[in-house]
């Protein structure tokens, strides 16, 4: 079961930031975004909807409340939960604790906002944070975020940033007497000012270099390769850079969006293996020990492998040549490496767009066959309907057939009824006796039934009958020509 009051992890907080920005393709936080989106739908973040077989995701009142204050609304009658445990601390945490105004029970993210803030007002106005790990880049987002809202950016002056989800996140604190739109998009789309980098990271290599397969001679020499990456990437936008959040540091290279891991290894020779004096006493002794034939030597000869991709298992190789060493080949090897994402970024863009069109055809095939379901449900109601008219005629036709051909019968019964009578009287005149008998009881009965059947007299006549009926729909059935009565439906 999930713990909804459990605190959400750095990706999860990337993707209610990308909801809040109302779910852009461009910065989608990675493929599996709207399952995350969804996942937090269970916890009451996120609304998600597929109406109309759009997706599309919304926050709710408590992901607001979460995104502006690091933490989930407080429950009454429950303890507040301290947000210093949040994931994504970041070293605003614990730089300064903010303005003294400050109460003590302010949210932790409101005192880094404090804190960014003050620290921005001591070092000029602007910040630089060079390419970010995701943790760092959302701390700071909710502290810029937290700082205009509580309206702690200081009055006459406007709080703006840039490298929202990658590469440098760049912080400035704008006067408002300070002319600063043509200088601002100078230094959002990277035009004038030179790129930060992050000496400090390749440092994190030698300290810990389990992610170079390379002796420890050779690390300084992968230390320079780096650097001559990145020197040949400058100019195209192109950086290398160490990845600190994994558990060991890894080298990687940046080009727009797109990151790949960079994999160094030291090249080995084969040569025999010369026995040492304890291996010649055990071969003496124990001739069937294993002894090794052949000893695997480091040559200082580097190779450089990169990933092709997010979805391939083929590699980009070079290696150092008698005539060239992989930082001679540094151009080249940017070159490559842009030329292998740019075609691995069409290769994805066609693939969203045929994904766009077969989606697009999907909807319009299910809207016309809605649309073709519609209007047979049309048809078929107009049929059912004059189905019932013509029912409702021929059942009213009936009706009055049947009532006036009993009438008649009747009519003619109780006349004929009379006449017997007539005759039976007559023909009995001359005999007295017998006018006294049985007969003059069955005269009697026989005129009271005749008069009683009789419509012109008896009841009920059809003076009483209604002319015009409305059927019910079980005497509509034996003229629906196999139409429920009930529905537009064939029985």
């Amino acid at each position: 079961m999930v713990d909804i009051a459990a605190p959400l992890k750095p990706y999860q907080v990337e993707v209610l930031r990308w909801v809040e920005a109302g779910c852009p393709d461009a910065d989608m936080p990675g493929d599996g975004a709207k399952q995350t989106a969804r996942a937090l739908q269970g916890r009451r973040l996120v609304a998600v909807s597929r109406r109309g077989g759009r997706w599309s995701a919304t926050l709710t009142e408590r992901g607001r409340y979460y995104l502006d204050n690091g933490r989930y609304p407080d429950v009454p009658g429950t303890a507040t939960t301290p947000s210093a445990g949040l994931p994504g601390a970041s070293p605003l945490q614990t730089a300064s604790t903010g303005k003294s105004r400050q109460p003590a029970a302010t949210p932790a993210v409101v005192r880094e906002a404090a804190a960014l803030i003050e620290k921005l007002q001591n070092c000029g106005g602007t910040l630089v944070v060079p390419d970010p790990d995701p943790d760092t880049r959302a701390s700071y987002r909710r502290a810029i975020h937290a700082a205009k809202q509580h309206n702690l950016v200081p009055d006459g002056h406007d709080l703006r940033h840039t490298g929202r989800n990658t590469g440098d996140l760049v912080i400035r604190l704008y006067s408002a007497a300070q002319p600063y739109d043509t200088d601002w998009n100078r230094l959002r789309l990277n035009q004038g000012e030179t790129r930060a980098t992050p000496p400090a990271d390749y440092g994190a290599l030698e300290q810990d270099p389990t992610n170079l397969r390379v002796t420890p001679e050779s690390i300084p020499r992968v230390i320079g390769l780096l650097h001559a990456l990145d020197s040949a990437g400058a100019d195209r936008k192109c950086r290398v850079g160490v990845n600190l959040t994994t558990k060991h540091p890894k080298p990687y290279v940046k080009f727009g969006s797109a990151r790949r891991s960079l994999d160094i290894v030291e090249e080995h020779d084969q040569v025999p293996h010369v026995l040492t004096v304890g291996e010649q006493r055990t071969k003496r002794l124990r001739p069937w020990a294993p002894i090794p034939e052949f000893d695997r030597v480091a040559t200082g000869r580097l190779r450089l492998d990169v990933a092709n991709g997010s979805y391939t298992d083929q590699r980009l190789t070079w290696h150092d040549t008698t005539t060239k060493t992989l930082e001679q080949q540094a151009g080249r090897i940017i070159a490559d490496i842009i030329k292998a994402i740019e075609k691995q970024n069409r290769i994805l863009a066609a693939f969203r767009q045929r994904e766009q069109e077969r989606q697009a055809a999907a909807r319009l095939a299910q809207q016309q066959a809605a649309e073709e379901r519609r209007r047979r449900e049309i048809e078929t109601q107009a049929q059912w309907e004059h189905a019932l008219t013509k029912a409702r005629r021929l059942a009213v036709e009936e009706h009055r057939r049947k009532t006036f051909t009993t009438a008649l019968e009747q009519w003619r019964t109780a006349a004929e009824m009379r006449a017997f009578c007539d005759a039976l009287e007559h023909s009995t005149a001359t005999d007295q006796a017998a006018g006294d008998g049985e007969l003059t009881s069955w005269l009697t009965w026989a005129r009271a039934h005749a008069d009683k059947i009789d419509p012109t007299i008896g009841t009920p006549t059809l003076a009483s009958i209604d002319f015009t009926i409305r059927p019910g729909p079980e005497g509509l059935r034996p003229h629906l020509n196999g139409w429920s009565p009930y529905r537009p439906a064939k029985e």
